[in-house]
């Protein structure tokens, strides 16, 4: 019965048309700047933070007692010791809402807010959203627009456990929203009625980033699926256009594999001038419609259901794309390819 009620299972006749939003609709040149500057502190960062971490403690080696020393290591340490916190107060700054202006950010919704809204009332929702590129400012974008709603700080983002102790990193990200992507924390999150954003291909699929082809890491990612079946909650897809075309990664096999063993991103990645500076290109939030998953019993859910589901879901993200793709011009032709 449950595969027959709600907004995933109306009939196609019955779906409302998308909400659709442009943030970047009207922005001044000025706006446009600010925005890139402040979307460059995410990227700078990215490459700031472990250098700052390798001189400090190479300076506490050679010259612990040098003031340069406590400069670099009291900054570490006190990033540490900060836990990070999300901050509507920061998101709402003119500085960080001309992000948005900066990549002419716009929004398709094939389920409104007031319907994710009553969703999440209802039981606990996996947001998965894919692709991830280097750093995903679609994911920003849409973190950023949603801050004057409060609406962000219902839905953190999962990380990695070691992102959530990565000093500087954790502070600058955490001003969205962050929890454990481990799975106790996550199950318990969702046992409990809580919804997250999960990015389905990690490390691996970073390293597939390209501007040529879309390429996404899913055939070996159904834990998601168990998941979300085992806890009793739904799964909404999200495909974040864009993320791919801002920055270009360098995808050298040695910095992939100490990446994985680290369970951290670590990669050279270059954007607008072969600087660390994004590229203003377009950006595209697509938002589909609840997969509708049941709510079973443990001893009904087997593995031929979540392969089951599985297939769906990457039915359902390959759907997103090939109809919204031709409303971002970089995207125009671009094949997609999910491995």
């Amino acid at each position: 019965a449950s595969l027959e009620r709600g907004i995933a299972r109306r009939p196609p006749a019955e779906m409302a048309p998308p909400v659709e939003a442009d943030y970047g609709k009207g922005a001044t040149p000025l706006e446009r700047v600010v925005g890139g500057l402040a979307a460059s502190v995410f990227s700078v960062v990215y490459i700031f933070a472990p250098v700052w971490i390798l001189a400090a403690v190479i300076a506490l080696c050679v010259a612990p007692f040098h003031w340069a020393t406590a400069v670099l290591a009291g900054a570490v340490a006190v990033s540490a010791a900060l836990p990070p916190r999300p901050s509507l107060a920061i998101l709402k700054t003119g500085f960080m809402q001309a992000i948005p202006k900066y990549f002419q950010y716009k929004e398709v919704m094939e389920i409104s807010e007031e319907e994710v809204e009553a969703l999440m009332n209802e039981r606990g929702v996996i947001f998965t959203a894919v692709p991830h590129g280097v750093i995903s400012f679609c994911g920003i974008c849409s973190g950023i627009v949603r801050a004057e709603s409060g609406a962000l700080l219902k839905i953190p983002t999962a990380v990695a456990s070691v992102l959530l102790k990565f000093p500087f990193m954790k502070n600058t990200l955490g001003v969205f929203g962050l929890c454990d992507a481990s799975k106790a924390p996550l199950t318990k999150r969702l046992k409990g009625g809580g919804s997250v954003v999960l990015y389905l291909g990690g490390i691996a699929e970073l390293f597939l980033s390209s501007t040529k082809v879309e390429s996404l890491y899913l055939k070996q990612r159904a834990g998601f699926i168990k998941l979300a079946l085992q806890t009793g909650a739904d799964v909404v897809p999200l495909y974040l256009f864009g993320n791919t075309s801002v920055l270009s990664v360098a995808a050298t096999t040695p910095m992939a594999s100490l990446s994985r063993r680290l369970q951290t991103s670590l990669t050279l990645f270059y954007g607008l001038w072969g600087l660390p500076v994004p590229r203003p290109r377009p950006l595209l939030y697509a938002r589909g419609r609840p997969l509708g998953l049941p709510k079973l019993p443990p001893e009904e859910i087997t593995d031929d259901l979540v392969k089951e589901w599985h297939g769906k879901f990457m039915a359902e993200v390959e759907r997103l794309y090939t109809t919204y793709q031709g409303r971002v011009p970089d995207y125009a032709g671009k094949p997609l390819d999910i491995q």
